[in-house]
């Protein structure tokens, strides 16, 4: 299973560059919502603000699972201005998640903050050195219902220090674009160990459905919910600790006859790890 590199915009504006460069089609438009396209990756436009962000990556996710989400874009923050940043953390007041790296990054390492509105710049000098959007925090909780969290991941542009019209002075387009190449090459060559990893980690989790199957009598969507499960347990936990915990759910079973009861029972189990 090749998994597709998916490049996730707000803004047309971001993307334009990419989109040239990619030489991707657009295939669909609803609204704010675009989907472009080519033999070997996705670009998709979502649209401003958290509602808009969710709402695209939740119907993207829902026809198209065999990916790698990228969302990219600018960012503000009072500090690293025109340069670009490599997430390993993204947060709001309640939610935090934490991209994974595969090796060492040759761009900056920094934390994102998501808010609901326009940062100025008095604002943004509480959050320090990191970054601030409109959208980070969204886009990862939104993809984490449908993929392993190494498939999802976040760069950064920091286009402004708290200035909402930068994008009036067209300086920044030529900056932003600066480093493109650079940026599709990363994800490239990213996206593709990610895919053998996660290949390698399909192998692992078959095991462990067979053997539920076997004693539940699953249908092929109920085999797809626990395959999912599986694999956000191994997010977190090894294929040691899931071995353990399947074993210790079999030996507990009594009576099939309440199978739909029994595989939720077992799915909440490995979702809240």
């Amino acid at each position: 299973m090749d998994l597709k590199p998916t490049y996730v915009f707000a803004l047309q504006q971001e993307a334009y560059p990419f989109i040239e460069q990619l030489k991707v089609k657009q295939i669909h438009q609803q609204k704010n919502i675009r989907l472009y396209a080519n033999d070997h990756s996705f670009l998709l436009i979502t649209g401003i603000g958290s509602i808009a962000c969710s709402t695209a990556v939740g119907w993207f996710l829902a026809l198209h699972k065999n990916v790698v989400m990228w969302n990219i874009g600018c960012a503000a923050s009072q500090a690293n201005l025109h340069k670009w940043q490599r997430i390993i953390e993204v947060k709001n007041k309640e939610l935090t998640f934490y991209p994974e790296l595969i090796g060492k990054s040759e761009f900056e390492l920094n934390s994102l903050n998501t808010v609901s509105d326009f940062v100025g710049v008095e604002d943004l000098m509480s959050y320090g050195n990191e970054l601030v959007d409109m959208e980070g925090i969204s886009f990862a909780k939104a993809a984490q219902l449908f993929l392993n969290s190494n498939q999802i991941q976040i760069f950064k542009w920091v286009s402004d220090a708290g200035h909402k019209d930068f994008y009036k002075d067209g300086t920044w387009f030529k900056k932003y674009e600066r480093q493109i190449p650079e940026i599709i090459t990363v994800v490239d060559l990213e996206t593709k160990l990610i895919s053998t990893e996660v290949n390698a980690i399909f192998k692992n989790t078959n095991q462990f459905v067979s053997k539920i199957d076997n004693l539940l009598k699953l249908s092929f969507t109920q085999k797809e919910q626990l395959n999912k499960a599986c694999l956000c347990f191994l997010a977190y936990k090894t294929e040691l600790q899931l071995a353990e915990l399947i074993e210790e759910f079999t030996d507990s079973v009594e009576n099939i006859s309440q199978r739909k009861s029994l595989l939720n029972q077992l799915l909440e189990k490995l979702r809240h790890v």
